[in-house]
């Protein structure tokens, strides 16, 4: 189901609205799941999380930090959407389906040449979502 509203979304079936709409329903109970969602989404178009399953104020900073770097990345590239969509495809392959964070350093490296301060910055935000990773999981 996720898979399928992401290709909608991605094809441009339905808008932010309507992608926000299906992921509430697919993930509800599951606040972890949208708060993740969340960093990929709008300014202004997040999906609320329950009240008594909120996340702590600690990540709800990170969480915000990683919509304004992601935020960063949109307005930078804005002329070249390819590279905002290729950012977004990497960056979801890493969490979401555990990819080697060397592969996707090195992906973003190749994506982001020629901008090194862009670069930098990813780095230190992939270290600190590696670090949060394997906390969250107790590693």
């Amino acid at each position: 189901m996720f898979l399928k509203a992401m290709k909608d979304f991605n094809a441009q079936r339905i808008d932010t609205v309507g992608i926000t709409t299906r992921l509430k329903e697919l993930f509800k109970g599951h606040n972890s799941l949208i708060s993740g969602f969340n960093i990929f989404l709008p300014k202004g178009h997040e999906i609320a999380v329950d009240d008594d399953e909120s996340l702590p104020q600690e990540k709800t900073v990170e969480c915000q930090e990683a919509i304004s770097f992601v935020d960063k990345i949109k307005i930078h590239f804005q002329n070249d959407e390819h590279v905002y969509k290729a950012f977004l495809e990497i960056w979801n392959m890493y969490w979401n389906e555990h990819k080697d964070i060397n592969e996707v350093y090195n992906e973003i490296s190749s994506l982001f040449n020629g901008h090194a301060d862009l670069l930098d910055e990813f780095r230190r935000f992939l270290l600190e979502a590696a670090y949060l990773s394997a906390e969250d999981f107790g590693l």
